[in-house]
């Protein structure tokens, strides 16, 4: 399955609960709130009317709505999920400057951006430095890259556990802070932040039984509901790794 219909069926199912768009990246503990992502950045980042902003992998597009209803930015939201875009684009008002696409990021962008927002999506990247060399490049200069992600404490940490999330959140590019060091041109900076302490997470006793019974269950399943239990056991096994201490969540603020 790509990672378009992944995110597909994924938003299929959690539209039952959700009415509005949503953050499809994790939730934070207190005191972070729902919007701590939008809170995160404005705090770092100081945004003028008119600075222009692309989300690459933007989700149903919480972050650049929340983002356009605290400053006239200009936005350009993308991603391979057809149903993420229909959901952003039903929850975006006629007085925001904000557009949305369906699109690789690794495709020709349009323009050049003061921010890139990519909170958890460089993990499914088919080539890492392809797709960083070419965010960089679509920011102007003095632009901010700000990457938010699941990252290895060590590169040795990929666990099977670990591989398997891979597989099923079709997401090849798990990587370690050092990995991402020596990727990143010498000629930008950054600021880190760790959250991890701020990552929910349940004992590792419930999260074995739980990926258990349920590897146990998928045998007797197929179609959709085979897609949903594959990736529902991908993220109790990524957040087993953090358990483990295998993982670490960061996020950086990379300045061209």
């Amino acid at each position: 399955m790509s990672v378009g219909k992944l995110y597909d069926v994924l938003v299929r199912f959690e539209s039952r609960k959700h009415r509005t768009s949503y953050p499809v990246h994790k939730r934070l503990k207190a005191p972070y709130t729902e919007n701590w992502l939008v809170e995160w950045i404005t705090k770092g980042i100081r945004l003028q009317p008119g600075t222009r902003v692309l989300d690459a992998g933007c989700g149903t597009g919480h972050t650049l709505l929340q983002l356009a209803g605290s400053q006239p930015i200009e936005g350009i939201g993308i991603s391979l999920s057809k149903e993420e875009i229909n959901v952003a684009m039903a929850n975006k008002t006629a007085d925001t400057h904000v557009q949305f696409l369906e699109q690789s990021y690794d495709a020709p962008l349009p323009g050049t951006f003061d921010l890139i927002i990519a909170c958890e999506s460089l993990r499914h990247s088919p080539d890492l430095k392809s797709t960083l060399n070419h965010w960089l490049e679509a920011l102007a200069p003095g632009g901010k890259l700000i990457i938010t992600d699941d990252f290895l404490e060590d590169e040795g940490d990929l666990t099977r556990g670990l591989i398997q999330h891979q597989k099923d959140w079709q997401a090849p590019q798990l990587l370690s802070e050092n990995r991402l060091d020596s990727i990143l041109p010498y000629t930008v900076s950054q600021f880190i932040e760790n959250f991890t302490t701020a990552v929910p997470t349940r004992s590792k006793i419930q999260l074995s039984w739980m990926i258990f019974f349920l590897q146990f269950g998928r045998a007797f399943t197929w179609g959709r509901t085979r897609q949903l239990l594959n990736i529902y056991i991908g993220g109790l096994l990524l957040e087993l790794g953090y358990v483990r201490k295998k993982l670490k969540y960061l996020g950086l603020i990379i300045s061209k």
